[in-house]
């Protein structure tokens, strides 16, 4: 099911553009979710759009649903490219764009193939990234919510100023959480180093279920100083009832 265009969002606080939101299309539902999340974010911060798509199908719109997006954005620059390397063009797109927007699922044979893509792109861009998951209330925005997951790691501030920024360019609410993961040894299952701190304590996927009733979940991309993914990050990308903003 396609979004529609509630008539209730805000107008954007800057008439020029500030910034470059960068979307990878492949024709699918979530493709199509993923731009017009980003068309509603770039409406509502004042950026423009940059949209990365393959070639369409012969069961698929010629404009991928762009056409959707400019009706119900007005304003909103696009930039529509081809994409002849999925992965390293949308790779490349991030060095110079703001924010990178991708379904969490794609077609399975499609030009992009975006959803095996997800995780390696999150791994490998140099902006923040959204994935556009969960259900259609949250996908459209309609909760009013953004949730933050700063954890104690090196990028825990940088979450807490992310998604203060999502939430006022969203006109919406701010909460924040701090749930730690269980930490887990290789080869074993998961201890706890201090039976004192229990109840501070959560499974990657006890800390994504919190997500309930946030528009997103905003999180670092690794809990540590390493570069992959972390617990947490990747529970949401494959769990979470709402798209999930992955600070760089």
């Amino acid at each position: 099911m396609h979004s529609t265009v509630s008539s209730d969002f805000p107008l954007p606080r800057v008439s020029t553009p500030v910034g470059v939101v960068v979307v990878g299309v492949d024709g699918s539902t979530w493709g199509h979710e993923a731009l017009m999340w980003a068309a509603r974010h770039a409406w509502t911060s004042g950026s423009r759009v940059r949209v990365l798509r393959g070639p369409a199908g012969p069961d698929l719109p010629a404009d991928l649903g762009l056409s959707h997006a400019t009706h119900g954005y007005p304003g909103v620059g696009f930039d529509v490219r081809r994409a002849g390397n999925p992965m390293a063009d949308l790779l490349l797109a991030t060095r110079s764009g703001d924010l990178l927007v991708l379904g969490h699922r794609g077609l399975r044979r499609g030009p992009l193939e975006i959803g095996g893509m997800v995780q390696p792109l999150v791994a490998g861009a140099e902006c923040d990234v959204v994935i556009v998951r969960g259900r259609h209330a949250a996908v459209r925005g309609e909760n009013r919510c953004v949730l933050a997951l700063p954890g104690s790691g090196p990028r825990a501030g940088a979450v807490r100023s992310a998604a203060t920024e999502l939430a006022r360019v969203h006109h919406s609410s701010l909460r924040v959480e701090c749930p730690e993961p269980v930490p887990v040894r290789r080869g074993s299952v998961g201890t706890l180093p201090d039976p004192d701190q229990r109840s501070d304590l959560s499974q990657p996927h006890e800390v994504v279920a919190r997500c309930t009733g946030a528009d997103v979940v905003v999180v670092a991309r690794t809990d540590t100083d390493s570069t992959r993914l972390g617990l947490v990050t990747r529970a949401a990308i494959q769990h979470a009832p709402c798209p999930v903003y992955v600070v760089h």
